[in-house]
């Protein structure tokens, strides 16, 4: 049978072809049906998503360059009531009814001069598909692919199929830049309904933030700053949740940061206070609690409880206990002064050792010289008080021989060598141990004798000659005695008392070369 000559679909036979055509001919009618599609549906580029009962209630039918007003659409006077059967109503001064079965081209009906005036109101809503960024729901007869799509509890907007921004009931997100105006602190670009003069504005080349017309903060490309230098109450970058916590400025080029509205540490150029307690890590030698930027391994550490060390390039060089202070380096300290020694006491700042000149050391209290020693000698300007020592431990030793030296016993002092006594002195005379020699020859003068008195130098006992013991007074030579015998001195009276009963002494002397007897 001949081939369908149709040019649209209600052109096409429904009873064509019948079965008894040739097989050849079946490419031939499925052309001519593809035909009548397209040219029925020339502009339809994509999925027609909606239902049937959807498109029976579209209200305005597209016709070529035209929009044909049915039944669903009328127009009617100001205040009056929709009559239920137009999808939406024209409020205007025209007579009910008119505009039904019209038709209006796309420029009059869409500037709505000369028909519509300047409000259209739907009285029911108009329902469309949901579409999508790639499809959306209303869209522009040349650009399929821009309009607006909606989705679960949000509406979206997209440019060539593409999402551009979408807002829902919560937020509004944006793919693409939001460009406005620069604005002002009064005037922000982007503001609140509430609040116009809350909000970012651009001043120059910096973003800044206004509140109630007031800057707030800007932001540069290197940096942040905050316009107010706020308080330790109110600290210029605080928290939501607790407002007088934060930093602040302090002044110039100070910073601090507050805690219960309280500063609490603050920076400054040449220091860093605080007045609260730092906690550290108890660290170790090769890593202390509390190192340098540039050296980690030098600085201060928990040797172990109670005991603070001291570490440089990763060893323990001082020590501090609550009983010690040790040390593996010289402790080297400036020279100090007699009233400001070197090594003092905090109570008694006066007090304490000092550097007077090269290799000499001084002691000082109360700001006075005491003692000093250098090479050659010690000297000491107060009494020199002791422990009173014994025999063995004598009080005064030396250091190779601990068991000689000087103690103190019964308001006398003794001399020991090795732990023995060898002599001692009290205020009722001199005692020599058993064994022990006195050698003080002195200068074999009479008036300087070798044992002598304090208040008398030139009484006393000294060597005579070879053998002779030389008794001398006032520095007269009065006796003298050697092995065979003692004699006087010529014009010297010699005394020997001899006692012939108690209490009646007998005296016996030379006077003149004659002995009288008494």
């Amino acid at each position: 049978m001949p081939l369908d000559n149709a040019q649209f679909i209600a052109e096409l036979s429904v009873t064509d072809p019948p079965g008894t055509d040739p097989l050849n001919q079946g490419d031939d009618h499925i052309r001519t049906t593809k035909l009548a599609v397209q040219q029925s549906f020339p502009n339809v580029g994509s999925a027609v998503p909606q239902t049937g009962a959807q498109m029976a209630q579209m209200a305005i039918k597209n016709e070529v360059n035209t929009f044909t007003l049915a039944n669903h659409f009328n127009v009617r006077p100001t205040g009056t009531t929709p009559s239920g059967t137009e999808s939406f109503a024209y409020l205007g001064t025209g007579v009910a009814g008119q505009g039904q079965g019209q038709t209006f081209s796309q420029t009059n009906f869409f500037t709505g001069v000369a028909n519509f005036g300047t409000t259209v109101n739907f009285a029911t809503p108009i329902f469309l598909p949901d579409g999508s960024a790639a499809i959306p729901a209303t869209r522009f007869t040349n650009f399929n692919g821009t309009g607006m799509f909606g989705a679960t509890n949000l509406i979206g907007f997209a440019v060539n199929g593409v999402r551009v921004f979408q807002a829902s009931a919560t937020s509004f997100f944006s793919d693409l830049q939001i460009r406005a105006p620069d604005g002002s602190a009064a005037a922000p670009s982007f503001t609140f309904g509430l609040q116009t003069n809350t909000g970012i504005y651009r001043p120059g080349s910096s973003l800044g933030i206004t509140v109630t017309g007031i800057d707030s903060a800007f932001f540069l490309t290197n940096q942040m700053r905050m316009v107010p230098d706020g308080t330790a109450s109110v600290p210029a970058y605080g928290f939501q949740g607790e407002s007088s916590m934060g930093m602040f400025r302090l002044g110039t080029n100070a910073l601090a940061f507050s805690i219960a509205s309280v500063s609490r540490f603050e920076v400054r150029p040449t220091d860093i206070r605080s007045n609260q307690v730092h906690l550290h890590a108890s660290g170790s030698a090769a890593s202390p609690g509390v190192a340098f930027l540039n050296e980690s391994n030098t600085g201060m550490y928990l040797h172990s409880p109670a005991n603070v060390s001291l570490a440089t390039l990763g060893v323990q060089r001082v020590t501090i206990s609550s009983a010690e202070f040790n040390t593996t380096v010289p402790n080297r300290a400036a020279s100090g002064s007699v009233s400001a020694p070197a090594y003092s006491f905090s109570s008694d700042i006066d007090t304490g050792m000092y550097r007077s000149a090269g290799d000499r050391i001084n002691w000082a209290t109360a700001g006075v010289r005491r003692a000093f020693v250098d090479v050659s000698q010690f000297q000491m300007n107060v009494k020199l008080n002791a422990i009173d020592g014994t025999e063995a431990a004598p009080a005064y030793s030396f250091q190779n021989f601990l068991g000689t030296g000087f103690f103190a016993a019964a308001n006398a002092v003794t001399a020991t060598v090795n732990g023995g006594t060898v002599w001692a002195m009290s205020t009722n005379g001199m005692f020599v141990g058993a064994g022990f020699q006195i050698n003080a020859d002195g200068p074999l003068l009479q008036n300087a004798p070798g044992f002598c008195f304090s208040n008398d130098p030139d009484t006393g006992i000294y060597r005579h000659a070879v053998n002779t013991v030389g008794i001398a007074g006032s520095g007269q030579t009065i006796a003298t005695f050697e092995i065979t015998g003692w004699g006087v001195v010529a014009g010297v009276e010699t005394f020997l008392s001899l006692p012939t009963s108690p209490g009646t002494p007998t005296s016996l002397w030379n006077n003149g070369g004659v002995v009288n007897v008494a």
